[in-house]
C-alpha cells in the first residue's frame, strides 16, 4: 500500500520536525548561554537544557510549518531545518548580549524569533536566486 503525499501529511511532518528541531535549538541556546555566563552547576545545566527544549519545541512546532508553507516551499527540508536552527541560535545570543531593551529573557526570545525569521528570509532568497540561475542556464542551453 502506497501513502499519498497530502498537505495534511506534509504539515504533520513539518510540525513534528519543527518541534524536534525547535527543542534542539532551545537546548543549543541554553548551552550557549551557559558558556557565555560561565554556568557550571550540573543541576542548573540540566534544568536550563530542559527549559530550552520546553520553550523551543512548541515554538518550532508552530513557526516551522508556517514558514515552510508560506516562505520556504522551494528550500530543501534539511537546509531549512539547519538554517532556522542556526538563525534562532544567533538571534538568541544577540538578544542576550545586546544591551537590555525590556529584560534579558524577553530580549532573548525576541532575538530568537527574529533570528528564525531572518534565516527563513535568507533561505528563501538563496533558493529563489538558485532557481533563477538554473532557469537562465537551461534557457541558454536551448
Amino acid at each position: 500500500m502506497r501513502l499519498s503525499v497530502t498537505p495534511l501529511r506534509v504539515t504533520i511532518l513539518l510540525t513534528g520536525l519543527g518541534a524536534l528541531f525547535g527543542a534542539l535549538a532551545g537546548m543549543l541556546v541554553a548551552v550557549a548561554l551557559m558558556s557565555l555566563d560561565g554556568v557550571s552547576h550540573v543541576g542548573l545545566d540540566r534544568a536550563l537544557l530542559e527549559f530550552g527544549a520546553s520553550v523551543g519545541a512548541p515554538l518550532g512546532a508552530v513557526l516551522f510549518p508556517l514558514a515552510g508553507w508560506a516562505l520556504m516551499r522551494q528550500v530543501a527540508l534539511g537546509r531549512a531545518l539547519v538554517g532556522t536552527v542556526l538563525g534562532t541560535l544567533a538571534g538568541a545570543i544577540i538578544g542576550w548580549v545586546w544591551p537590555p531593551v525590556v529584560d534579558r529573557v524577553s530580549d532573548l526570545m525576541v532575538g530568537a524569533v527574529t533570528g528564525f525569521a531572518v534565516a527563513v528570509l535568507i533561505l528563501r532568497r538563496l533558493a529563489t536566486s538558485a532557481r533563477a540561475r538554473a532557469s537562465k542556464g537551461l534557457q541558454g542551453a536551448a
